[in-house]
């Protein structure tokens, strides 16, 4: 069976910055890849690269042993089936969070209307804001809104869920309450790729550590050996020691 995603040599510029310099990684099936390292170091322009919200300038995305074409409806393919779950929400401020969760499945998957909110109300329940489903995003927590986010990810029937420091932007009351949300959907098998800080999130629940700085994998790891041996790399024990005395 081939990775169900899978990133080969990826380069990425803009002008003349070379923000990503030949990353390779695979992504086995129910897999959670945790991407650490400093604010800059590519991180977010790499999950953008896997489900071609950003084309690379060079190298290739595969999709379950498929390669894609950044530029053919395969991209759109891909995007359906790899999900994103952003920093800041981006939700939908003029429409209300029913709304935000059944625009993807009803103008993209093609579902009426009717099935797209009973999934949208299922998926609300599953993250707890049930009695939001009629909110608007103006009047929601930060925590909140990021909830509603995943059940929107999660309404397009993804394989893969990519999170882009989903906590960041959170107050620390928030935080665990979106981290739970996630914890439960690793723990159904849910293949994710997490770019985090949240070093609780990534021993308890990571599969695999993969450390960037520069553009680069400085490090790559079992995400237990990681922690219970430390880091290998110079740059990623000092990495890790900063943010766990934070």
């Amino acid at each position: 069976m081939p990775p169900i995603l899978e990133a080969k040599n990826i380069v990425k510029r803009f002008g003349k910055h070379e923000v990503l310099k030949g990353i390779s990684v695979s992504v086995e099936p129910q897999e959670i890849l945790v991407l650490m390292g400093p604010s800059g170091g590519g991180k977010t322009t790499f999950l953008r690269t896997l489900n071609l919200l950003e084309e690379p300038t060079s190298g290739d995305i595969y999709f379950k042993g498929k390669k894609i074409d950044p530029r053919g409806a395969d991209a759109n393919m891909l995007r359906r089936k790899v999900s994103m779950v952003f920093q800041l929400f981006n939700l939908f401020n003029h429409l209300n969070v029913l709304q935000n969760i059944t625009i993807g499945p009803t103008k993209v998957l093609g579902k009426s209307q009717q099935e797209a909110e009973a999934q949208a109300m299922e998926l609300l329940k599953r993250v707890g804001l049930e009695e939001k489903a009629k909110a608007m995003p103006s009047s929601l927590s930060g925590g909140q809104k990021q909830r509603v986010a995943i059940a929107r990810a999660l309404a397009m029937e993804p394989d893969v869920i990519l999170f882009d420091e989903p906590t960041s932007a959170l107050d620390p009351e928030y935080t665990k309450e979106v981290l739970d949300v996630m914890k439960e959907l690793a723990e159904e098998g849910m293949t994710m790729v997490v770019a985090t800080h949240e070093m609780g999130f990534a021993k308890e629940v990571g599969t695999r550590i993969m450390f960037l700085e520069d553009g680069r994998v400085i490090e790559e790891e079992e995400a237990r050996t990681f922690f219970e041996n430390g880091p290998k790399t110079d740059r990623a024990k000092q990495f890790l020691s900063k943010i766990l005395k934070a």
